[in-house]
């Protein structure tokens, strides 16, 4: 990577296995480069979020994280942007050129201090924008000559076909010796598990504190396997705030453990902590209305399109908080708060892999999400949060303030658009566009939308500036309702 200017590629390729540490190392590389100054821009790829699922702010993310980086990359792309000021909307393509190539090209001739660019999780972008700007990247970024690009993904087929054939550096991470992850993952497990950082996780625990055995957690670095995953989740499980309990969640763990746990496929080894996590927190003699609540509130989080704050969650689904809560006091470990709003959010997403998948998840139905039912049930919660919430003129918007653009109206949305109304006007059609069209509720529920609130809809998404979502929205719709029909017939 610091070979700037040199023959090499300027692109480096991490790919792994989902759960073995891309984006830890991703997380370290970039912490360290910003430290030396060499950290440009980073962008982490999610596909829990929708800006940051699509390839559409990419390069114009990056071209501004660059222009915080550099007062000379500042002034280029600035001026860049005064001759041509939509192109951070453009084509993906054109926002890469106007924004990135051509103002910086000749600057990097100049100056020949490496610029890192960071990119995690590529394969959580959409598959074809992950195409284009991985095309691009390698077509492009040899003419920045001080540039160099470091992305970690899983290996999906999509993305090894791009780079098939071509000169470029990358590495395996799931290839490197198993005894090397093993001995990496024992000494994270010492540290996290150590009697310091136990007291420093669990006050309350009587001292002195508790710390695992050797041999228990020897177990714990045979069931971690090669996934760091899997040791980051456990350490979690173990030092639960909530049970304050570290010696029974470790035996809980290391419960389905044995003797031929090294021997186990890596998603097997992940599949195992999984179930017993959430056996450990649904019971098999739960009731049923525990798996049912479990069953709403799980399925909800892992397939929303963006995530939602608890407040707005319990009202799209029409729950009391305190149930949401209770759903989600024993899953900690692998659903918790965001720092940022507190919206509940799985920590990986392998969990979604998991907890969907039919043969994987197949050894206790009852956490089995179906995505087809739970899309139909979200999108029939949308629907009916948008004929409680829409009419006319919803911000009570006057002369002149109706004709201001949305950067200046955006104020008045708040209290007026709440975040499930906003979010329900956004993604009901790809809840929509997954769902059944043979569900109980929904065609009359969609029949009413579009007799009664097509025009008040538009008026929201023009308010929360979604206006983009419109067109794809209304033919998900149509296509629905001609499946409505074929299956009425």
């Amino acid at each position: 990577m610091s070979n700037v200017g040199g023959q090499r590629s300027p692109i480096y390729v991490l790919h792994g296995i989902a759960g073995i540490g891309k984006s830890t190392i991703a997380q370290t590389i970039a912490q360290r480069a910003a430290e030396l100054g060499y950290l440009g821009a980073s962008f982490f790829f999610s596909r829990n979020e929708e800006h940051r699922k699509s390839g559409k702010l990419f390069f114009s993310t990056i071209a501004l994280q660059l222009s915080q980086y550099d007062p000379a990359f500042a002034s280029s792309i600035g001026a860049a942007l005064e001759r041509m000021p939509d192109a951070a909307t453009r084509r993906i393509p054109d926002q890469l050129k106007d924004l990135i190539i051509d103002p910086l090209r000749d600057l990097c001739h100049s100056n020949s201090r490496l610029v890192l660019i960071v990119i995690d999780a590529l394969d959580e972008c959409d598959v074809q924008d992950a195409k284009e700007i991985l095309r691009l990247l390698r077509q492009e970024m040899p003419r920045l000559v001080s540039f160099k690009v470091f992305i970690t993904t899983r290996p999906e087929q999509h993305i090894r076909h791009i780079l098939l054939g071509r000169s470029h550096d990358q590495f395996f991470l799931h290839e490197i010796e198993h005894s090397i992850i093993q001995a990496d993952i024992r000494l994270y497990l010492q540290h996290q598990l150590s009697q310091e950082m136990v007291q420093n996780a669990l006050p309350d625990l009587e001292l002195p504190p508790w710390e695992p055995s050797p041999e228990d957690l020897e177990a714990l670095v045979q069931v971690a396997g090669k996934l760091f995953i899997i040791a980051s989740t456990a350490v979690r499980f173990i030092l639960d705030t909530t049970e304050i309990n570290p010696h029974s969640r470790m035996a809980i763990l290391l419960g389905g453990s044995d003797e031929e746990s090294t021997n186990k496929r890596p998603e097997q080894a992940l599949d195992d902590m999984y179930l017993q996590i959430l056996q450990s927190a649904v019971p098999k003699d739960s009731g049923k209305h525990i798996v049912e609540r479990f069953q709403m509130v799980v399925g909800t989080i892992i397939l929303l399109q963006d995530p939602l704050p608890t407040k707005a969650l319990a009202n799209l689904l029409a729950m009391a908080i305190n149930d949401i809560n209770r759903a989600l006091s024993h899953l900690h470990s692998i659903i918790a708060p965001s720092s940022l709003d507190g919206s509940p959010q799985i920590y990986h997403k392998s969990f979604l892999d998991f907890i969907t998948d039919v043969e994987r998840c197949s050894r206790d139905k009852r956490f089995l999400v179906t995505p087809k039912i739970h899309h139909s049930r979200i999108a029939a919660h949308c629907f009916q949060i948008m004929d409680h919430h829409l009419h006319k003129n919803i911000c009570n918007l006057g002369f002149p303030e109706c004709y201001l653009d949305n950067s200046k109206v955006h104020h008045v949305t708040d209290g007026r658009v709440p975040p499930e109304l906003s979010y329900a006007c956004s993604y009901y059609a790809k809840h929509l566009s997954q769902a059944d069209a043979k569900h109980k509720e929904l065609p009359q529920l969609v029949e009413n939308f579009v007799l009664k609130h097509i025009l008040n809809w538009l008026e929201v998404l023009s308010l929360i500036g979604r206006l983009d979502v419109a067109y794809p929205a209304l033919e998900y719709t149509k296509l629905f309702l001609r499946a409505v029909s074929y299956y009425s017939i």
